[in-house]
């Protein structure tokens, strides 16, 4: 069963589960802040090292400070992007250019969400600026796209992220 879903209002919700779905309500605690996993919707794992995404067909993006390595995924592009936003995961990973670590996700939606300070969403953004999440020259354009909204998960502290080593770097 999926755990995304469609809203009375026209909206939509996405599960992301860092731990056991089955164990949350167990009373069982752990000392990590992310748990053993980041899955999408109970049906796409995302993978937690930066070797194991790129295998998988996540695409590398730029590196930004205090984030990490940005990945992508395309439904219909194994390994690169159709710019289709209707195809693009959700779900961004962020990856430490060090480590090869999973420090971060980036939830993006090609719509106008309710953004700070009334809302958890930042934005608005343009696509000139969405494309700065992918290395230059990558061809990033998102037609029919005229707004972005996004809403980062960091899950270590952002001075500890490396850029050093990485492909591209804004």
């Amino acid at each position: 069963s999926s755990s995304s879903s469609s809203s009375s209002d026209g909206g939509w919700t996405l599960t992301v589960f860092t731990r056991d779905p089955t164990q949350l309500c167990s009373g069982k605690t752990w000392a990590q802040p992310l748990g053993d996993r980041v899955n999408i919707a109970g049906v796409l794992n995302v993978p937690l090292t930066m070797a194991q995404a790129e295998a998988a067909g996540w695409l590398q993006g730029d590196c930004i400070n205090k984030m990490g390595i940005h990945h992508s995924f395309d439904l219909n592009a194994f390994g690169r992007s159709t710019w289709n936003s209707s195809s693009l995961v959700p779900v961004q990973p962020m990856y430490d250019a060090h480590n090869g670590t999973i420090n971060a996700v980036l939830f993006n939606v090609a719509d106008l969400q309710r953004t700070e300070p009334l809302g958890d969403w930042e934005g608005p953004f343009i696509n000139s600026l969405v494309c700065k999440n992918w290395c230059p020259n990558t061809g990033c354009t998102w037609p029919g796209v005229n707004v972005w909204s996004t809403m980062h998960w960091l899950f270590v502290n952002p001075a500890s992220i490396s850029c050093a080593g990485a492909k591209c770097v804004l």
